[in-house]
Formats: C-alpha cells, sequence, structure tokens
C-alpha cells in the first residue's frame, strides 16, 4: 500500500509540473541581470550573487518558464569571472526548498517575494 502512494504522488507531481527538490538542472540561456558582488567568499557565512537568465534550451531537468534566478554560491571568487549580461552560458543548477542566506537584489529578487523552490548554481559555462 505505501509504495502505490508513493508512486501515486510522484505520479501527481510529475502532471502537475513542479519542479522536484534535489533534482538537477541544466539549460543554456541569456544573462539578463547580474546582482552585486557579496563582498566575501562563503565561509561562516554563505556568499550567494545571484543572476537572472533566459532560458533558450533545457537540457536536462525540467523547468517551465522563460526565465530563472539562480543563487550562486560563492566559495572562490571566480564562480561567475568573465560573466557578463548578454553572454551566452550553459549553466547547470540544483534545487533547494531551502538555502543557506537569502538574497535578494534589484530587479532580480524583492524581498517580498515568496520563494518555493531555489536554484543553487553549480557551475556555469561560456
Amino acid at each position: 500500500m505505501k509504495i502505490f502512494c508513493v508512486g501515486a504522488l510522484i505520479l501527481v507531481s510529475s502532471v502537475l509540473g513542479k519542479a522536484p527538490v534535489d533534482e538537477a538542472l541544466a539549460f543554456e540561456g541569456v544573462v539578463s541581470r547580474i546582482g552585486p558582488d557579496p563582498g566575501y567568499l562563503s565561509g561562516s557565512l554563505p556568499a550567494y550573487q545571484l543572476v537572472k537568465y533566459r532560458i533558450e534550451r533545457i537540457v536536462t531537468g525540467r523547468y517551465e518558464g522563460k526565465e530563472i534566478v539562480v543563487d550562486h554560491l560563492i566559495l572562490t571568487g571566480k564562480e561567475l569571472e568573465g560573466i557578463k549580461v548578454g553572454a551566452r552560458v550553459s549553466v547547470i543548477v540544483r534545487t533547494s526548498e531551502k538555502i543557506g542566506l537569502r538574497v535578494n537584489a534589484k530587479g532580480i529578487r524583492k524581498a517580498s517575494q515568496v520563494v518555493k523552490v531555489f536554484y543553487i548554481g553549480e557551475e556555469v559555462n561560456h
């Protein structure tokens, strides 16, 4: 009975089109906005820099929408090196319901916005 319920839940989830949590998503897109540099590297506090992308093509995973906001974890300070507005890039993210430190940036994410799924950047290539 439990197996049937879990299977039904997965089926309903996929029909509704909600992004599964802890799933990888890879896409090709164009950088439309870049948030400010956090000013420090991740350490005792995580450092994230927001980037908004216009999605051109989904490579793996599921995402519905033309734009996506990605929280890029800044570990070395070079994660977004050379990335500029208008750049065509390939991005790999993972999904999560939670994030270590929520960041907001003008034109990208407002403090009043409810975020059900965070897209955490793992790799960017241009």
